[in-house]
């Protein structure tokens, strides 16, 4: 940039400085303050100006992580009968309770560690995690945590409560086996 190109983006940015989103309000204020006092700025400085015009007025898009509620309110009732090992699998999910932290839950995708639920909902994703792969996963157990049981239990012949074989013709249809069933509160 030239340096009437230079002035005439700082004059430009002093007009736009109330659009600037607010979280870069005070770096565009010293940027027109050391222009007007030392009358130059360097090349990244002038390319954040620019960046700071082309943000103004642009509404800043609010980052929303996801809740598990669902998911967490189906472990109430084994937590509250003293249940120790329950567990949820639904397709490549495995969530089950952390022993050592109550009220927290582990994930584990296609058998590696994923992360856990917080107390209060949130998944707090293992590092080298890809969000893409396992977040619908989740959602989708989120949905329903109940009927993604049933649909693992039904598709494997195995318990989405403890993994065991399900033999009972009525514990297949259910998807999750007799002990398991008074666990619950479905």
């Amino acid at each position: 940039m030239t340096d009437v190109e230079i002035m005439a983006a700082v004059e430009r940015l002093q007009k736009l400085l109330p659009d600037v989103p607010a979280h870069r309000q005070e770096f565009a204020k010293s940027l027109i303050h050391q222009y007007s006092t030392k009358g130059y700025m360097s090349e990244k400085q002038a390319w954040w100006v620019e960046k700071m015009i082309s943000e103004a007025g642009t509404p800043v898009v609010e980052k929303i992580e996801p809740t598990y509620p669902k998911i967490l309110a189906a472990f109430a009732e084994p937590l509250r009968k003293g249940a120790t090992r329950a567990a949820l699998r639904a397709g490549a999910v495995h969530i089950s309770l952390a022993a050592r932290h109550p009220g927290t839950l582990y994930v584990k995708h296609e058998g590696e560690y994923a992360g856990k639920i917080t107390p209060d909902g949130k998944l707090k994703r293992a590092s080298g995690i890809n969000p893409a792969a396992l977040l619908p996963l989740l959602a989708e157990v989120e949905r329903d945590p109940k009927e993604a049981a049933i649909a693992y239990g039904r598709k494997t012949g195995r318990c989405s409560i403890c993994g065991r074989d399900l033999t009972d013709p009525e514990s297949v249809a259910r998807g999750i086996g007799p002990i398991c069933l008074q666990l619950l509160s479905w």
